[in-house]
């Protein structure tokens, strides 16, 4: 049987599509058309203070950082993640984020499903800071959970 292979993706700094959620803007560097619908790879950046509240989503994520400084919230534990690190976050496991530095740029795997999620976010909530009603309306379709 012979298997056809896929071309690969390459990218260089910068591109990839992008699109905003909240403050954070997503580039995408692994889509899920390149792997078949499995997972996807982003780059987030965004600026001091922001990040996301204590929070649950019934997907894993894992953040590489690649710039800046986070304060990452794991349930109680809070870790000091700087570059190089990488921080996996399973399923249904609370945790947030605050970014210390003045930019961040961190690479984040997630399902492709959940992809869905963020980019509703982006377009539905719109304002800065953000509508807890219409974040909220996200969240349960999404079975995303704050902590608010």
């Amino acid at each position: 049987m012979t298997q056809l292979m896929q071309s690969p993706r390459i990218l260089s700094a910068g591109e990839g599509e992008s699109y905003s959620m909240l403050s954070h803007t997503f580039t995408i560097k692994v889509s899920a058309e390149d792997t078949d619908g499995a997972w996807v790879m982003s780059e987030v950046s965004d600026t001091v203070g922001n990040g996301a509240p204590l929070h649950t989503h019934p997907w894993h994520e894992t953040f590489y950082i690649l710039e800046g400084e986070l304060e990452i919230q794991v349930g109680k534990r809070t870790i000091q993640a700087t570059p190089g690190a990488s921080v996996y976050l399973p399923a249904n496991i609370a945790h947030g984020f605050k970014i210390c530095s003045p930019t961040a740029r961190v690479l984040v795997l997630i399902p492709a499903f959940a992809e869905a999620f963020y980019r509703e976010v982006g377009q539905e909530v719109t304002t800065l800071p953000p509508s807890i009603d219409a974040l909220q309306q996200v969240c349960e379709r999404h079975n995303v959970h704050l902590f608010l």
